[in-house]
């Protein structure tokens, strides 16, 4: 049992329950579980105090009882022996063996194999004869001198590793024999040296070839020399008259990776750690004395007298030096870098070093050089070049030069640095921007400092810092500029329509049918207006584009040809309603159907003409609201009309046309039907007549589709999920779907004849069969039967396949293990403010088989719950009605 204490900053009233209100959000507290400490001094005097009083009662209520001390007397073993028989003894089965050591659940079914196991004798027989081939070739190189035809490696070798050596000669040099053979280093005409450290072995690949395996590889930084002796002799009497000779050179070691790697802002002074990182084991020792920096620096010496990272010293050194800069928070590529190479670094061939003494002057930059000379763990060889880097100290903090263009209007200020800014100490105060701007937001980030908000045009925007409160991570003020100067230019013309295509205005809302556009810089538009028919729809209707020719036909009768000026303020957004209640075909009903053009007015727009925005748009101004569903099994089309001034279903005075196909609804549910067979996989229009009032529903795709025909099913468990060794229930139903030719339709009945009977096999999810069995369907074509799933069958999803009547059903098979422990958490009753002083609760755990567990590490996270709040039935009510209300007007 633990107490946590959450010291937070003390409250103005600690002792009242801060109210929670429906609009805060929900906060998480992550607490760690720890031993009380001597400070948590409120804690203690809480329990103490609940300890005490519950001590108090205790003592109480001791005082005011009677002690009464019961007699304790020993049972008599044949006492003992009559409870004993009570308990009922332990079953056995004589007939089976049911007492085992230990216990083994049986295993899970082997999935099947598929393939055809075809028995054959191992090892196969060994046939030592030489190939017709081999013999012909030997008749051939008969008396014939014998020669090294090529070997290799040979040379020096800078960028990989050895991994063989491999020498061929022109005639065969072994016979034709077994595996076992071949590996057999008997009489090897070769001599390499030296040899590899860890050994290896030589070994025939053919009859010609033979190759030298390292069992690592050769060693690196070593130079191997290879003879081959003279007078050796092949299988065929052929003999190298002279030695053969070759030497190859491996890899010498090589710098691969050190830190700090491309930085140009590293705390030098405050984090003088650094990092080599080489190709082959190294002793630290031996290879820091190449390493050399400024000569006016301290000696170099190893990080805790040891250089490696898998010393617990040198990580415990280098993580406890980054926590105390905040590494992490001041520059975390830094932080990271590092600690990923003290997690993942190759043993044995790197090393840390860091400076003797501390530095007493600030250093710009360091050069830091490993001289040629230097020698690895594995092998004689020098390094014959020096490898170097350089690592540069964190400039002053400045703002850095950027490229000085014009900004448009809106466009966000951002001004970088030389350094990361510090945010801890960062706020509104730290920045001036004259003039100022409106609704304006500052985002520092790493080295950048974003400034957005409404950024006028034709403005030159100062951004002044404060030097004495604006500094980066490092701890330095802004040094060199204070100021930073933005140049604002003239916004790009622009015309935007709020929306564009088919477009039902709701009559609710918009009593003055109107189309809004929004101009930036555009003193006119032009405006052309049509009024349509439904009928008139079609996909092509919106194809006017900017590149379209003069002569391009609209839809419909134009009904008005404008220009309209915007009066527009330079760089500012500008809205222009275009009126169209005068240009519907039934002002006074305020009904109509309307196409819309709108694109600027040519000696308005700057930019290149073929290039400037069109917006067109098909306007229903409708009180009508038509849906219409399609069944594509039989082209039937489904559909009813509402009224949008109040959502009711319109049922009389109604007429629905699609193509040349006429409908009214039925006059007792308000739905219509409409059959569709001829120009099929094509697009159509539903449009709905009511008066001169007319809606209509573009791009209604009408095709058809077959169903299937033959056994159709529906298949059910009583679960869906079981453990091993339940039992399933299942049952089904069964129908044929037959497709009159002639009258073109189908019909639904109950399977027959042969139809009534079928198989039926059960498989886990590794396809192992487990159980089979037969169904005979009923007169009402439904079956059912159920199984037992073994204990042994493999978890997962598994399938009942029925044949002949192809049909198939799965389900689950799955474990439902209990947890390895239990915890529990109590808070003390009392009145808790959040974020107040402290908080007590006590927590419980034990494993699940019985038990306590002391000594484990717990953490907690404590989440704040938004309470239950009632309210008086008048306020639902109203809030009700608001709501209603509002989903009327926003159809």
């Amino acid at each position: 049992m633990k107490k946590i204490s959450t010291r937070r900053p003390p409250m103005s009233n600690p002792g009242l329950l801060q109210p929670l209100l429906p609009g805060n959000s929900t906060e998480s507290i992550k607490l760690t579980v720890r031993e009380p400490l001597p400070e948590d001094t409120k804690g203690a005097l809480l329990m103490n105090q609940e300890n005490l009083a519950n001590d108090q009662l205790a003592t109480e209520s001791k005082n005011n009882s009677t002690t009464i001390r019961a007699e304790v007397t020993s049972l008599g073993e044949a006492e003992i022996d009559s409870l004993l028989k009570r308990i009922p003894e332990i079953k056995h089965d004589p007939t089976s063996s049911d007492v085992k050591d230990f216990f083994m659940r049986e295993k899970s079914l082997k999935a099947p194999i598929t393939a055809e196991i075809i028995a054959q004798e191992f090892p196969p027989p060994v046939s030592l004869e030489k190939p017709a081939e081999l013999i012909q070739e030997e008749k051939e190189l008969m008396g014939s001198e014998l020669m090294v035809i090529r070997y290799l490696p040979e040379g020096e070798i800078s960028d990989a590793s050895v991994p063989y050596l491999s020498i061929t000669f022109s005639q065969p040099m072994v016979s034709v024999s077994s595996v076992e053979h071949v590996e057999l280093n008997e009489n090897i005409p070769v001599n390499i040296e030296p040899l590899p450290k860890n050994g290896g072995k030589f070994k025939w690949l053919g009859t010609k070839t033979l190759i030298y395996e390292p069992l690592y590889r050769f060693d690196m930084s070593t130079k191997y020399n290879v003879t081959i002796k003279a007078g050796t002799q092949s299988k065929i009497g052929g003999i190298l008259k002279h030695d053969v000779k070759f030497s190859f050179e491996t890899p010498k070691l090589y710098l691969r990776d050190y830190l700090p790697k491309h930085q140009d802002s590293f705390p030098l002074n405050e984090f003088p750690i650094f990092y080599l990182e080489f190709d082959q084991e190294i002793n630290p020792e031996n290879v820091l004395p190449f390493v050399n920096v400024d000569t006016s620096l301290p000696m170099l010496k190893l990080v805790s007298n040891d250089g490696r990272s898998e010393t617990p010293s040198v990580k415990e050194y280098i993580i406890g030096l980054m926590k105390e800069l905040n590494l992490e928070k001041k520059a975390s590529n830094i932080y990271y870098s590092y600690k990923s190479k003290l997690e993942n670094s190759p043993k044995g061939r790197h090393l840390w070093f860091t400076f003797s003494t501390s530095l007493n002057h600030r250093i710009e930059s360091l050069n830091v050089t490993v001289k040629a000379g230097v020698k690895g763990l594995e092998g004689p060889l020098p390094t014959e070049k020096p490898s170097s880097f350089i690592v540069k100290n964190y400039p002053a903090f400045t703002i850095t030069p950027s490229y000085e263009a014009s900004l448009l209007p809106m466009q966000p200020l951002t001004i970088s640095f030389s350094n990361n800014i510090d945010l801890e100490k960062f706020d509104e105060n730290t920045v001036r921007v004259e003039p100022e701007i409106e609704r304006m937001e500052l985002n520092p980030n790493g080295n950048y400092l974003t400034i957005s908000g409404k950024i006028k045009g034709k403005t030159n925007y100062k951004v002044t810092f404060n030097e004495n409160t604006f500094q980066d991570v490092w701890g330095q003020h802004l040094s060199g500029d204070k100021s930073k100067t933005f140049h604002i230019g003239n916004a790009a013309q622009s015309l935007q329509a709020l929306q564009s295509g088919v477009m039902v205005l709701d009559p609710t809302v918009n009593t003055k049918p109107s189309f809004s556009v929004v101009t930036m810089n555009l003193q006119a538009i032009h405006c052309r207006v049509f009024q349509v028919e439904p009928n008139e729809y079609n996909s092509n209707v919106f194809n006017y584009n900017a590149y379209s020719n003069t002569n391009y036909t609209f839809p419909g009768k134009q009904v008005l040809d404008a220009t309209i000026n915007t009066n527009g303020q330079e760089d500012e957004p500008c809205d222009t309603d275009i009126d169209l209640s005068l240009l519907l075909q039934y002002p006074k009903e305020n009904i109509g159907q309307l196409f819309i053009v709108v694109e600027p007015e040519k000696s308005s727009w700057k930019g290149e003409w073929n290039y400037r925005p069109i917006h067109q748009a098909w306007i229903q101004v409708t009180k009508l609201a038509v849906d219409a569903i399609y069944d594509s099994s039989d082209c039937t089309l489904y559909y009813w009309v509402n009224s949008l001034m109040d959502g009711s279903i319109m049922k009389e005075n109604i007429s629905v046309k699609s193509g040349s196909i006429s409908s009214t609804p039925d006059r007792e549910s308000g739905i219509g039907v409409m059959k569709r067979n001829s120009n099929l996989n094509s697009n159509c229009s539903v449009i709905a007549y009511h008066g001169n009032d007319k809606c209509f529903i573009p791009d209604v795709y009408l095709s058809r589709h077959y169903p299937h025909t033959g056994i159709n099913y529906q298949i059910f468990n009583d679960r869906g999920l079981y453990k091993p060794g339940e039992t399933v229930s299942i049952k089904g139903i069964v129908r044929t779907i037959l497709r009159d030719p002639v009258k073109k339709n189908y019909s639904v009945g109950i399977p027959k004849d042969s139809n009534t009977t079928s198989e039926f096999t059960i498989f886990d999810s590794r396809s192992s069969k487990y159980h089979s069995g037969s169904i005979t369907l009923t007169s009402n074509g439904t079956f059912d039967f159920t199984f037992k799933i073994p204990d042994n069958a493999n978890l997962g999803n598994h399938t009942i396949n029925f044949s002949p009547l192809s049909m198939s059903h799965s389900f689950q098979v799955q474990e439902f293990r209990t947890p390895e422990f239990n915890s529990s958490c109590s808070v003390q009753p009392g009145n808790y403010v959040v974020n107040g002083p402290a908080a007590l609760c006590t927590t419980r755990a034990q494993y699940y088989s019985g038990g306590g567990i002391s000594g484990g590490t717990c953490s907690y996270i404590i989440r704040q719950i938004r309470p239950v709040i009632f309210h008086p039935i008048e306020v639902v009510i109203h809030l009700e009605r608001v709501r209603l209300h509002h989903l009327e007007t926003s159809l």
